[in-house]
Formats: structure tokens, sequence, C-alpha cells
């Protein structure tokens, strides 16, 4: 006899291990994208830099004030030692009386530095700033106006000498704090 289980010897249905089976998989699939909306809506990153313009379904980046750097022959270079950040600009008389230096992030804004740095006369500029966090930091270099820009890379911690210019380096892509 290979006919059904009396009536006195089946199990309740939540005994049954094939029902949770048919249970655990959908309800593993919709918290697993719970969890990821949850995640997704918590930890954005930001991804998309002022410099970027978006011309119909495409995004190109916008290069004028690096052209305008390239035009002018600016280049800079940065150490830090610790506790001061020096900058030197070449050429020495096209700088204004202040600067903004701005370390960036590749993925979290909120792990942006922006420095103001003094001028101390002959292209020469220092900030006082301690410097943390691992891992590489886009540099970007403007006037207050924003006219033109020269960008570089750092790769923390910040030890050794590093140049920037107006050259094609891969720019970070999230927004920025100014137009």
């Amino acid at each position: 006899m290979n006919g059904p289980a009396p009536a006195e010897h089946r199990l309740p249905w939540w005994k049954e291990r094939m029902v949770w089976l048919v249970i655990a998989l959908p309800l593993s699939a919709v918290l697993a994208g719970i969890a990821t909306l949850f995640i997704a809506s918590h930890d954005p990153d930001d991804l998309v830099k002022s410099e970027y313009v978006k011309s119909g379904m495409a995004t190109v980046v916008s290069r004028d004030a690096l052209e305008k750097a390239a035009r002018m022959g600016l280049s800079a270079t940065i150490a830090y030692d610790g506790k001061m950040l020096a900058l030197s600009l070449q050429p020495p008389s096209a700088g204004p009386d202040t600067l903004n230096l701005t370390l960036v992030h590749p993925t979290k804004a909120e792990l942006d530095q922006q420095i103001p740095l003094t001028a101390l006369g002959q292209g020469k500029y220092q900030a006082r700033v301690v410097l943390s966090g691992q891992g590489k930091r886009q540099l970007i270099l403007e006037p207050p106006d924003h006219t033109w820009r020269l960008r570089g890379e750092w790769h923390a911690p910040f030890t050794e000498e590093t140049s920037l210019d107006a050259g094609a380096q891969n720019p970070s892509t999230h927004p920025s704090t100014h137009p």
C-alpha cells in the first residue's frame, strides 16, 4: 500500500519541512530587498561633481577653469609636515591673496576638507591644518572667484610632496559647494 498515510499519522502543516522551505525562499528574497533598500537610502554615494554638465542624455566635464589655468601656465607643489601645509604657485605673480584647497574623498563628501591658504608672498601660501584619513584624495586648488583650477592627487597619510596642474587627471565625481 503506497497510498496516502492514514489521517492519524499526518503531521500538522507547521511541522512539515517542505512547507518551511517554500516559505523561506520568498521570505529571504523580501528581506534581502528590504536590507538593500535600507543601505541604499541611508548611505548613498555622492557621484556628480559641479564641473560636470548634463547635456541631453550625456554627462560631460566643463573644463573652462582648467583651460584658463593652462593658458596662464599655472602649476603648484604642496608639502605637508604634519602641522603646516605649504604651497608654492608658479608663476608667483599669478596668485591672489588667498587660495582654496579642497581635498576630495572619492566617494564620501563628508570626508572632504576645505583648506583656506593665506599668501606669504612670492607665490608661497600656507595653512595650519591637521590632515587625517587613509587612501587617495583628489586635490582641487582654486582662487575664491573660481576663475581657474588646478588638480592633483595625494595619497594619505600625507607625507611626500605632490604637484598640481591643469592637466587631464581623473577628478572626483561628487558635488562641490560652488557652481
